[in-house]
């Protein structure tokens, strides 16, 4: 049984870093330009970027046996986030997006841990951040937040989430005419791996 449970933590850890490294590299992708604000704006922008990734930060537990112990402080950082994204403005929403890696965002907040029991009255973490960027605030979102939410969403792997397709498919419904060819073009070439093409998403 020590064997099993030993050779499980192991593979754990290895999938842990793996998938860590993957998504650790900032984005090959374009950012909303700083310009939109004024200079108190993106003072605000940039801190609540930082505030984004401190939160992740103390969410990005290498030794997953510590989870349990951490279970309080991993649902206010979780609530952290989700409230940073919910009342930012349209113009700070842009920026975090492009800013803060939301792809290691994704994969850092889950709706379900095996290692941790989520609070009865907590919302699925995941679910709020997808939900709010892709049906809530979608009309608020820049060509380049779009690009950086389905980015994000092909790195997290569609399979991740049960509604990941219906996000993807109302980012692409809200974007027409030269705006979705941008989008298009901009998913293809991200100067990362093919199979993040916009073939293989639709």
């Amino acid at each position: 049984m020590a064997l099993v449970m030993g050779m499980i933590i192991i593979t754990h850890m290895i999938d842990h870093r793996l998938s860590h490294n993957l998504l650790v590299a900032p984005p090959h992708l374009r950012r909303v330009n700083s310009t939109i604000f004024g200079a108190n704006g993106l003072a605000r922008a940039k801190e609540k970027a930082k505030n984004i990734k401190d939160a992740l930060n103390r969410l990005n537990y290498t030794f997953f046996a510590l989870k349990p112990l951490n279970r309080r402080d991993i649902f206010i950082q979780e609530e952290r986030i989700i409230s940073i994204l919910r009342n930012a403005t349209s113009e700070e929403l842009n920026y975090l997006v492009t800013n803060v890696n939301l792809s290691r965002l994704l994969y850092k907040v889950k709706d379900r841990d095996i290692m941790v029991w989520k609070f009865a009255y907590q919302q699925p973490p995941r679910t709020a951040i997808l939900n709010l960027l892709a049906v809530e605030r979608l009309d608020e979102l820049s060509l380049e937040a779009r690009v950086g939410a389905l980015d994000a969403m092909q790195n997290m792997r569609l399979s991740a989430h049960p509604r990941a397709e219906e996000y993807v498919s109302n980012i692409f419904l809200a974007t027409t005419g030269l705006n979705l060819t941008f989008l298009k073009c901009a998913l293809d070439t991200k100067g990362e791996n093919n199979y993040h093409s916009t073939s293989f998403l639709i």
